[in-house]
């Protein structure tokens, strides 16, 4: 068996914004698995991240992996620990290998293209800034609910925002969660979280910076709003701390951040047992990783709505294998140019 790999710069089609980064360019790895006749592809993306001495470090641990590959292949994925997106495509190259076709890795009503997967749609709150056109876009295009990126601007500003989208759009017609990544701050923080439920918000994600258990027990025992925690998870050093150190709420599962789906079934198990909500997320995946992990949700959670509408977001990218529909995502096999990668 053989691995191989190929590197390529995506370029967003339009610059995605949060409280952090102004994302415009990624940096893709495909990985190929080559047995005989058989392949397995898969790709890893570090967003905004093209660094040339961390391009370095992640084809240290490519080239490792090309010059170990008669190990155990758990052996091999346990090596990449400390690169979650090189761990995430290294286990599904191996699964898209087994797999009778490459690109369809968990065969299902899904794959075959007769069921969808309900997806929320995800813009910033500067989108909003000067009219409602694309919250009414997103509701034409069939969204029950959407996820709005705040902490851009001044917390008064994105208030009056909201307001003017609610009044607009009352909660039976639209489900709004928020996204803050951290940028909430400790201070005042109860008083924000008790505003912003005045608006009628269904979830409010990583309302501040991450490690900070006793901060986010206060506002989850005061917090009139769901409180689900992302970055939290990617920087942990143990999964029991979080469920043993936090009171209850909802978690975001995104498997490129968090290593691949073997880690994030770990997760899951965990917030059953403790009765913790949790939904899965996208990380501006390239086409061919998120057509993979929207065949593992369909898999693991097809009732639930999920962060993975950030379909064919790169100009440069193959033909995505996924299509949006009436706030669904339905896998569509187009090779026309698939064939490129491997």
């Amino acid at each position: 068996m053989q691995i191989k790999y190929t590197k390529q710069k995506l370029f967003f089609k339009k610059n995605i914004v949060n409280s952090i980064f102004t994302f415009r360019e990624t940096l893709a790895y495909s990985i190929i698995l080559q047995d005989k006749d058989k392949i397995g592809i898969s790709q890893s993306c570090f967003i905004n991240n093209t660094d040339p001495k961390d391009q370095s470090k992640y084809e240290n641990i490519l080239n490792h992996l090309s010059n170990n590959i008669d190990k155990e292949r758990d052996e091999l994925i346990d090596e990449c620990k400390g690169f979650a997106p090189i761990r995430f495509a290294i286990e599904n190259a191996f699964k898209s290998l087994e797999s009778r076709d490459e690109f369809d890795i968990y065969p299902s009503a899904f794959t075959q293209g007769k069921d969808g997967l309900k997806v929320n749609g995800l813009i910033s709150i500067t989108d909003c800034q000067k009219d409602l056109k694309y919250i009414k876009d997103i509701l034409k295009n069939g969204y029950e609910q959407i996820k709005i990126k705040i902490g851009i601007m001044n917390f008064e500003e994105e208030i009056n925002i909201l307001k003017n989208i609610r009044e607009v759009f009352d909660k039976q017609h639209l489900k709004i969660s928020l996204d803050a990544n951290g940028s909430l701050g400790v201070k005042n923080i109860i008083k924000k979280i008790e505003i912003l439920g005045k608006l009628s918000i269904s979830t409010l994600e990583q309302p501040i910076s991450p490690n900070n258990y006793k901060e986010i027990n206060h506002i989850l025992e005061n917090s009139p709003i769901e409180i689900a925690l992302d970055e939290d998870l990617i920087f942990c050093n143990k999964k029991e701390d979080i469920f043993n150190n936090i009171k209850p709420c909802k978690i975001i599962i995104k498997p490129t951040l968090l290593g691949g789906f073997n880690n994030c079934s770990e997760w899951i198990n965990l917030a059953d047992k403790h009765k913790w909500n949790w939904s899965i997320t996208s990380s501006l995946e390239s086409n061919i990783a998120l057509s993979q992990v929207a065949q593992w949700a369909y898999k693991v959670a097809k009732d639930k709505t999920h962060g993975l509408s950030t379909v064919d977001i790169y100009n440069n990218d193959t033909d995505s294998l996924l299509k949006l529909k009436d706030g669904k995502i339905y896998f569509s096999k187009n090779t026309k140019n698939l064939d490129t990668l491997k």
